[in-house]
């Protein structure tokens, strides 16, 4: 049959009350008493070791977090830096503060860039797409698609060039990308469209389906090719900066930056509170087991004191031994009772 704590110690009590251990003037504890702050101690040791293994955790998430919501921070006063700046000169070209911004006609803005682009990269693209023996539920799609991807590049590129952006790293990959990377993925796809025009031709000229030479040549035809994806490339960019307002553009970067720093705020404070949670958790735990230990405590001492009455043991005028005058010494972690103050916050 299992024996409970309380049992036990109460148990503990009488036998060394019978022969009156501790003695009435000790300081010191009795064995039994000892052992059991020593188990306590014990117990809240692996308390605090796994809220250190959890909170190992949650200090690299909070650190994470924290260098997130610096950099938004610091993208927020750059991007409110460039709305200033930007309504500044419109102070000063129009004479007056922005008391709005001019609000982009999207429907002229995106059908003037997709009207370019479709007029020269949609019949370039179908026409490849078309000669590779795709069915037309195939090509027209993705001839669509490269067309709209190529104006929604030409909208990013137009507005790096009306408010340009803090030169961050990642930044200037946009910035290359948009300005190299894309003209020479485009002169990539000319050559790719060129070899395989040339291709069918020099198979429809073996077959007597034409006759005489076929084409302008490799280079030449990759050059044409690549000039008229740039010319529609360029073509939208430029009536994108017909119609882009810098003001507006840095009012929605501003916009942009503003609602990033809301939830990287959030998301630090949710990795602060989180550790501030897991310490005062753990330290109830630790709190729950000191006070089952005193209890278990308080048990021993007053079977103890009974027993000894029950004896006739003649006790000194304080009427208990100096040891019962105070509880064992159990230490609880400090960092676990004031985590906001105690807890490696660097």
């Amino acid at each position: 049959m299992c024996i409970s704590p309380s049992s036990q110690a109460a148990r503990a009590g009488r036998l060394d009350g019978k022969v009156g251990i501790p003695s009435w003037s000790d300081p010191d504890h009795a064995p039994k008493v000892q052992d059991l702050a020593e188990h306590a101690e014990e117990r809240i040791g692996q308390i605090r070791e796994r809220f250190d293994r959890k909170d190992t955790g949650l200090y690299r998430a909070f650190t994470l977090t924290r260098a997130r919501y610096q950099q938004s921070v610091e993208v927020r006063d750059e991007a409110q830096k460039v709305y200033d700046e930007a309504a500044a000169q419109h102070e000063l070209d129009h004479g007056r503060k922005p008391v709005g911004v001019r609000p982009t006609n999207k429907l002229a803005y995106w059908g003037g860039m997709l009207l370019l682009i479709l007029l020269i990269e949609f019949p370039l693209s179908y026409s490849a797409f078309k000669i590779m023996h795709q069915p037309i539920f195939v090509t027209g799609p993705i001839a669509l698609g490269a067309s709209l991807l190529l104006a929604v590049l030409a909208h990013f590129a137009a507005s790096w060039i009306v408010c340009p952006r803090p030169r961050e790293a990642h930044q200037i990959a946009g910035i290359v990308m948009l300005f190299v990377i894309v003209p020479i993925a485009l002169l990539g796809l000319s050559f790719f469209r060129e070899t395989w025009l040339a291709s069918q031709l020099e198979v429809a000229k073996e077959a007597g389906e034409i006759a005489g030479a076929a084409g302008v040549g490799l280079v030449p035809g990759t050059l044409i090719f690549w000039l008229l994806n740039i010319i529609a490339y360029g073509g939208a960019i430029v009536w994108a900066l017909r119609e882009l307002d810098p003001v507006a553009v840095a009012l929605t970067d501003l916009r942009a930056a503003k609602a990033r720093l809301a939830r990287a705020e959030r998301r630090f404070q949710l990795a602060y509170q989180a550790r501030v949670k897991n310490a005062y958790y753990h330290h109830s735990c630790a709190i729950q087991l000191l006070h089952a230990s005193r209890r278990l405590v308080d048990t021993y001492n007053e079977a103890n004191l009974r027993e000894r009455y029950s004896t006739s043991q003649q006790p000194p005028p304080q009427g208990r031994p100096e040891s019962f005058r105070r509880y064992p010494h159990i230490e609880v972690p400090e960092h676990l009772e004031d985590p906001v103050n105690n807890l490696d916050w660097r």
